[in-house]
């Protein structure tokens, strides 16, 4: 082949490159496609808004309300934004548009957004070195039919897709809303008082305003009702801390039996950060559960490998005397749960669970009943134990094994779906349950507290809704480096292993050029 033949080669293989560039970026403006290669797939929509959005039947209007100078902080909204409406309108089956305003200055713009229920917020900008205050924009409506839904102002992006896909699902007809009952009368937590009463410095009253948008919240009152309202779908009862009169275990009973989901994460243990001493749990729970074929044993669990850590009260000595101060100890009570089960709706996504003060649940008679599907969430490590003596809160009490203890991975949390003999017998209004009745036990009254996704995707999945739990965006106790049992080996490895490496290449090139110069 001769040279210009080489030099033609090249320069069609340029040319058709060119050729198949222009190509994909002119289709590329007609189609949204993103490779999504993260671990949860964060950054495409998930199979349920995906069915949201191809249920619409009728277009579909969304107007941003977005600032053009954002402050930093807020600088890669726009993009995400604008990305995942596209993903929306790529999916879409009826027209999806979508427009962009900054109302600026202009008066009559600012009150249309108010109007419509956007609300700007003021924060700070840094221009020509000093900061000044700013009106800033950053929300969004959308129009279906006659009903408009609003999002007034996007604090962040990592629950984006979840706001959008929920406020598409509640303008499509027939979107109805489940009720959460909340237990109340025995010491429980009540997320539903928590609301009314406007709470914001409980743990759990974030929680309460995330389900009070796709749920309707009410109070069930145990001491005073004689059964649960028919219209609670879903009942959760958060840590009694006084023994559940005859009347209350009775109208949990038959709230069951009538097809209503139930779920229950009891106080273990009563710990006093105060004295460190531990009492032990205030009402026993196996009298309702063992009927359905769970029971919790007697001992708190212990972790001495994969545990999170606690606050206690220190006394530190300064210049000026003894103050009081407060200090985090890793405590072999507070067992670290990474053994979830990833088939299941509830903890498919969930990546670490703290629970602290959790005993073991058997659920094996629930197991060996035909007409009852067992789900074990979460198991402790291998060499977690059960059966030492722990009533004291200072790590060291239980610093040595004690020969009472037994290893071994321990559940921790269990979903039961299926249909549930009453506790009550033949006597009992309601005998026996339908099919598909819904059971989520837990056996540490903090799991809720310490991963609130695991609360949000329990009730999800009690209220069967398969779509919102699928959109419901990962709320979880951060992912966890796991440090091997060789570590000293890996870190010796990482430090000299790179020195020793080109020090080798180095001698073995060096033999080679002695070898060559030797031979001529």
């Amino acid at each position: 082949m001769t040279r210009r033949d080489l030099v033609i080669n090249s320069g069609l293989s340029v040319l058709l490159l060119a050729a198949l560039a222009v190509t994909a970026n002119y289709l590329a403006t007609d189609s949204f496609v993103r490779v999504d290669l993260s671990e949860d797939g964060q950054f495409s929509l998930t199979p349920e808004a995906r069915q949201i959005v191809r249920t619409l039947d009728a277009p579909v209007t969304v107007e941003v309300f977005l600032s053009t100078n954002l402050p930093s902080k807020f600088a890669q909204h726009t993009q995400r934004i604008k990305d995942k409406l596209a993903e929306f309108e790529a999916v879409a089956t009826v027209p999806f548009e979508v427009t962009y305003t900054d109302p600026g200055v202009d008066p009559d713009e600012r009150a249309r957004a108010r109007r419509l229920g956007i609300e700007p917020r003021e924060t700070s900008a840094r221009s020509a070195g000093k900061v000044e205050a700013q009106i800033t924009y950053l929300g969004m409506t959308f129009l279906h039919r006659d009903g408009t839904e609003v999002l007034p102002f996007i604090d962040r992006t990592g629950t984006l897709e979840f706001e959008i896909a929920q406020a598409l699902r509640k303008l499509q007809a027939g979107e109805t809303r489940k009720t959460v009952g909340f237990a109340f009368g025995f010491g429980q937590a009540d997320l539903a008082g928590l609301l009314a009463q406007g709470a914001t410095d409980h743990p759990l009253a974030p929680v309460a305003s995330v389900l009070a948008e796709s749920y309707d919240l009410t109070t069930v009152d145990l001491t005073t009702v004689q059964e649960v309202p028919a219209n609670v779908n879903v009942l959760i009862d958060l840590g009694a801390r006084a023994p559940l009169s005859p009347q209350a275990q009775y109208a949990i009973d038959q709230h069951v039996m009538r097809g209503g989901a139930y779920g229950v994460f009891p106080y273990s243990a009563l710990p006093d950060v105060k004295t460190r001493e531990i009492a032990p749990g205030p009402v026993d729970y196996n009298p309702v559960l063992t009927p359905w074929g769970l029971s919790i044993g007697p001992d708190l669990i212990v972790d001495r490998k994969l545990n999170g850590v606690i606050r206690l009260p220190v006394k530190i000595r300064t210049r000026n005397g003894v103050r009081e101060s407060s200090q985090q100890i890793s405590s072999p009570l507070v067992p670290l749960l990474r053994n979830l089960n990833r088939e299941h709706p509830i903890s498919r996504r969930l990546d670490t669970l703290v629970a602290p003060f959790a005993k073991p649940i058997d659920p094996s008679a629930a197991v060996a009943h035909e007409l009852i599907q067992v789900d074990v969430l979460a198991l402790t490590s291998p060499e977690a134990t059960v059966g030492a003596r722990a009533n004291n809160l200072d790590p060291r009490a239980l610093a040595q094994v004690q020969e009472s203890e037994r290893a071994g991975a321990w559940p921790v949390l269990v979903a039961l779906q299926g249909s549930f003999d009453s506790r009550f017998g033949e006597s009992a209004g309601i005998p026996i349950s339908p099919e598909g009745t819904r059971l989520l036990v837990g056996t540490s009254f903090e799991l809720p507290f310490a991963n609130p996704g695991l609360l949000l995707s329990g009730i999800d999945w009690m209220a069967a809704d398969e779509i919102l739990l699928g959109i419901r965006p990962r709320v979880s106790a951060p992912s966890m480096l796991e440090v091997p049992d060789n570590v000293a080996w890996l870190r010796l490895a990482n430090t000299a292993g790179l020195p020793l490496l080109v020090g080798l290449v180095g001698a073995v090139r060096l033999t080679r050029r002695s070898r060559r110069g030797a031979a001529g």
